[in-house]
């Protein structure tokens, strides 16, 4: 019976593996190939909307498909950690359904500009008013990001007091979630400081290489069978202490 739950929960381990991954590669590649071509200096945003609405659209699925990830993911940490401590890994589920509500407003706002621009497209005041709103999209995401942090810290530490994987790595998530945290609430606090380089790089580098390493660990490793690990152990225990 063991053996069959943790069989379980290794197929499931495997595909937060794969949710590791798309929850970083994902919103990345959105970004970096899609979402950024419309906000170029010296340029009108709006325009650029307007110009290429089929590729903007794909920006929207793209939020649809990264928040429907962020949902995917929760459910799978929870599945796995609950064990642990199931009133953590209940708080760190509904930390991430709000982060994963949050990035679906921001979707929502992409396609409620795109409609709006549609509608008044000569509304030269209206496109005043969209352009700052879309050009910041970065630095709204600072809101999502923060409750992505604590809940992200609260299943590494889940992981790292589970012993289902090396403690270096466990330890590693929640220095690199703790950074999430102070970068993201910088921007929203002090967001003169969050644009210095070295703190982008410091807020933002190590989470993704993190992702990355746990995601592949996952994906290829799975969780170690505490549980069966710590049955053998107690049986030589009692076993030496009989003789």
């Amino acid at each position: 019976m063991q053996f069959i739950k943790y069989s379980s929960t290794l197929k499931i381990s495997r595909v937060v593996g794969i949710l590791f991954l798309l929850s970083l590669l994902v919103p990345t590649l959105n970004w970096m190939f899609i979402l950024s071509r419309f906000i170029t200096p010296g340029s009108c945003t709006s325009l650029n909307i307007l110009n290429n609405e089929l590729l903007f659209r794909f920006n929207i699925v793209n939020g649809i498909f990264t928040t429907i990830i962020i949902l995917a993911l929760a459910s799978g940490l929870y599945i796995i950690l609950r064990e642990v401590n199931r009133s953590m890994a209940l708080l760190a589920f509904a930390l991430k359904i709000i982060e994963g509500v949050l990035t679906a407003t921001l979707t929502l706002g992409h396609f409620i500009t795109l409609f709006v621009l549609k509608a008044e497209s000569q509304n030269i005041e209206l496109h005043k008013v969209i352009n700052p709103l879309t050009e910041n999209y970065i630095f709204f995401t600072a809101i999502p990001g923060i409750f992505f942090g604590f809940s992200m810290v609260i299943y590494s530490y889940l992981f790292l007091k589970s012993g289902y994987l090396p403690v270096f790595l466990a330890f590693s998530g929640i220095i690199s979630y703790l950074l999430v945290i102070f970068y993201d609430s910088l921007t929203v606090l002090l967001p003169d400081y969050a644009v210095m380089l070295p703190i982008q790089i410091s807020g933002s580098a190590p989470v993704c290489l993190f992702q990355i390493i746990i995601g592949l660990w996952l994906l290829f490793n799975g969780i170690k069978d505490t549980a069966t690990h710590d049955s053998v152990k107690s049986h030589n225990t009692n076993k030496y202490s009989v003789r």
